[in-house]
């Protein structure tokens, strides 16, 4: 696939044809890496991840457990 590099503002921008765009699932916003290799360019989405609450607490267990740590009494006007 060819396209051509354009003049944005002050900057230079290279436009996403839409096959791209669609297989990729991209849409405005979407957060991409560009990393250079010697001559040549790559743009790869970033995935994001949600997180769920739910999900993360089925994830415990011993092995990643935290131990309570005991800070002692309270000193001033601590609210615990």
């Amino acid at each position: 696939m060819t396209t051509k590099i354009q003049k944005w503002g002050n900057s230079l921008a290279v436009r996403l044809p839409i096959e791209v765009v669609k297989k990729l699932k991209l849409h405005e916003g979407s957060p991409v890496t560009i990393v250079q290799k010697s001559k040549s360019l790559s743009i790869k989405p970033v995935e994001v991840y949600s997180y769920n609450l739910k999900i993360l607490v089925k994830g415990i267990n011993p092995s990643n457990r935290q131990t309570i740590i005991d800070w002692g009494k309270k000193k001033g006007k601590e609210v615990w």
